[in-house]
């Protein structure tokens, strides 16, 4: 062992890394480009201007202990003087490697608060606990697949996920009492933790109306009352717990209690934050109580969504979410199994409130659309490989509102773009499943680009008005002569032809009208002269007049 890895084991304590540096280079490894010392590289500087430089793990803790007499802000790189912000491993396919990322785990943990004091920010502010954290997507080491943080298993193979977050307090444990206080119908205990915040609870185990600006003063001024109602928080985190009440008879009414008086405090926080709930986000990777609760059931979305009680549970919380990356969550886990949920009688209402959340969102807020485009194309994803269930879907409300969504809120995704074209080619067909097929088409036809738009877009949108107009063209005469919602099917489809400047489609509709609306009156002039009525008979001239103004063809101008 060389002299100054003695010294930084000495300094650190961690004589097991200066052991883990003194082995012989192995075949492919590089040396160490800091002291030669015949030592592999195990260690990448990354964030200075020498990323490509690697050293041993004796020079990475020379580097820090060294730094601790001088006045940086941070290590600084030896080769260009530049701050190091991470320290990476050379390679994750080394034996070792698990072990040196547990040995790195202090050194980038200071590289970090080091890098918020350059940039200003206070320590005191940073996250402790499991809130430092990161809240990113992981990989699945065996087939690839990416899953949300949040959820424990790979939605592909089914294998675990990375290890979650750091043991918490004892404090968050699911006791006896809790579980009574929870599952047990008015328990006194939980009628006084909620009224110890000015929230009354009705005889019908409901949140009755109260002052929101006195539950908050309570929150801020009462400590112990808001510890009471974060003790039930911290026991429905357990997954296991948190599935139990809300399955329960009696324990899913008090978690949809809790669900709401959470969600009003969130929309109420203001710069004074009560101190009790700041606690609460160090150990929950920075989530509030609700969205502590959100997270905990995204999980198990699609199993609760279809259970008698649990279904209200999940449907609460997707109505109070107010975060677009939240919804966008919400959709990842509910919006997957869209096609069973469908056909379920609780799992349905599920599906609903995801897409009302969605269209809601996409209403009023213009820098969001991306986001809801992501979130409803999982629906898309959903239906393409079973297009006869899409189709079927065509025929109720709930599956009605849900292909609308994606055709008007999934562009330009491709999933959407594909099922709005499939949809297209069935024009027929979502004509006879009634009012809602015909909701589901006049989506596709009403669909825009709208300014700013991309090209490929607008093509693409056009090619599918021909592709409807081909397919309902002999049906036209029709349905101009059928009920309000037909005729005005028609002329939205007309005008949408004109707006596209598709002069050839208007030419053919106008010649289908004129044509059939002849061969009508001819036929009624035929059967009235073998009824000796002759002289009372139509002339064609009216009909066709007629047919043309119900589609609005006389007031269409195209510009050659």
């Amino acid at each position: 062992m060389s002299t100054s890895t003695a010294i930084t084991a000495s300094v650190w304590g961690k004589g097991k890394q200066a052991q883990m540096t003194s082995r012989p280079l192995r075949p492919g490894e590089e040396e160490c480009s800091l002291c030669r010392n015949d030592v592999p590289a195990l260690v990448r500087l990354k964030g200075c201007d020498c990323s490509n430089y690697a050293v041993c793990l004796a020079c990475v803790e020379n580097l820090r202990a060294t730094n601790i007499f001088r006045a940086n802000k941070g290590v600084t790189c030896p080769f260009c003087r530049g701050y190091i912000e991470c320290f990476e491993p050379v390679t994750r396919d080394d034996p070792d490697s698990a072990q040196l990322e547990a040995l790195l785990t202090e050194a980038n943990r200071a590289a970090k608060v080091a890098a918020a004091s350059r940039a200003g920010v206070p320590i005191a502010n940073k996250p402790e606990g499991s809130q430092a954290l990161a809240r990113t997507d992981w990989g699945c080491k065996s087939c690839g697949n990416s899953n949300a943080w949040w959820s424990p298993r790979c939605t592909e193979c089914d294998q675990p996920g990375p290890s979650p977050a750091p043991a918490k307090p004892a404090t968050w444990g699911v006791t006896e009492d809790v579980r009574q206080q929870i599952q047990v119908l008015r328990h006194p205990t939980m009628q006084k933790a909620f009224s110890e915040i000015a929230v009354p609870v009705t005889q019908q185990n409901q949140v009755g109306e109260f002052d929101e600006s006195q539950m908050m003063k309570r929150l801020r001024d009462y400590p112990k009352g808001a510890d009471k109602l974060l003790n039930l928080v911290k026991a429905l985190s357990d997954p296991a717990f948190f599935r139990e009440c809300s399955t329960h008879i009696h324990g899913n009414f008090t978690v949809q209690n809790l669900i709401e008086i959470l969600a009003r405090i969130r929309n109420n926080i203001t710069s004074q934050k009560p101190l009790a709930i700041e606690n609460f986000k160090r150990y929950s990777r920075g989530l509030d109580p609700f969205a502590q609760l959100l997270y905990t059931m995204l999980p198990m979305a699609s199993e609760l969504a279809v259970h008698t009680q649990g279904t209200y549970v999940a449907q609460k919380l997707i109505a109070y979410i107010n975060s677009p990356q939240e919804l966008f969550d919400v959709c990842r886990a509910v919006l997957p199994d869209t096609v069973l949920l469908l056909q379920d009688e609780k799992g349905k209402f599920a599906v609903k409130r995801t897409v009302e959340a969605l269209e809601e969102l996409h209403a009023c807020s213009p820098a969001s659309r991306p986001l809801v485009a992501k979130g409803i194309n999982v629906a898309a994803k959903a239906f393409l490989p079973q297009f006869s269930k899409a189709m079927f879907a065509a025929g109720n409300h709930f599956g009605a509102s849900v292909l609308s969504g994606v055709i008007s809120m999934g562009v330009p995704c491709f999933e959407s773009l594909d099922l709005g074209s499939r949809l297209a080619t069935k024009a027929r067909q979502l004509l006879t499943k009634g009012y809602h097929g015909q909701s589901v088409l006049s989506r596709v036809i009403n669909s825009k680009g709208g300014p700013g738009s991309l090209e490929w877009y607008s093509e693409h949108m056009r090619d599918l008005l021909c592709i409807i107009t081909m397919q309902l063209l002999d049906m036209l005469p029709t349905l101009v002569m059928s009920e309000e919602r037909e005729v005005k099917l028609v002329k939205d489809l007309v005008l949408r032809l004109a707006e596209e400047q598709e002069v050839l489609w208007i030419e053919e509709i106008i010649s289908e009208l004129v044509n059939r609306g002849a061969h009508c009156c001819s036929t009624t002039q035929h059967q009235c002269a073998s009824n000796s009525c002759a002289d009372s008979s139509p002339s064609s001239g009216p009909t066709t007049q007629a047919s043309c103004t119900a589609v609005g063809l006389q007031s269409v101008h195209l510009h050659a």
